[in-house]
């Protein structure tokens, strides 16, 4: 489980949860006046340090598909931040047609293991169904209990006349 903070400028995000964001991806960022140069000077601050290249500097020249990047290692530290090429979303915005949805699945690697149902009935269904019979049988059973209360106070009533 995790949580993503989207933003275009870092003082969106309060520092002291900015420092503890553990996988980053920051985009370029432009410091056009001083409040903005100072955002720019905290994001490049909550970076663990490169030595081979100023973090702030970089920030701010970074280009279209460019970004600093930080993950966590095995042990749960923040890697030293890095510059890297982002790769866009290799998607498409709009619905696909039958035939690629059909290629798509057949081309899964789990193709033919969930195309027939097993089992038509959920768990939900086969419980409320149980709950179901047992509540009609109690109640036949009561509606008998009382049909023979009321049958006996009838036959006693006769017997007492």
């Amino acid at each position: 489980m995790g949580i993503y903070f989207i933003t275009q400028s870092p003082t969106d995000i309060p520092s002291d949860i900015l420092g503890q964001l553990g996988n980053r991806v920051q985009h370029a960022l432009r410091a056009y006046s001083p409040q903005d140069q100072k955002a720019v000077k905290v994001a490049a601050d909550t970076f663990r340090p490169n030595p081979a290249f100023k973090t702030y500097d970089t920030l701010l020249e970074l280009g279209t598909g460019e970004a600093l990047v930080s993950f966590l290692d095995e042990k749960g530290t923040p890697a030293i931040v890095e510059r890297a090429k982002i790769l866009f979303p290799l998607s498409q915005i709009g619905a696909i047609t039958p035939d690629q949805r059909a290629d798509l699945v057949k081309r899964s690697r789990l193709y033919g293991r969930y195309d027939h149902p097993v089992d038509r009935e959920s768990a939900y269904e086969l419980i409320t169904a149980a709950t179901a019979e047992a509540e009609r049988q109690k109640a036949e059973m009561e509606a008998a209990a009382e049909a023979e209360k009321q049958a006996a106070i009838q036959a006693k009533a006769v017997s007492i006349r």
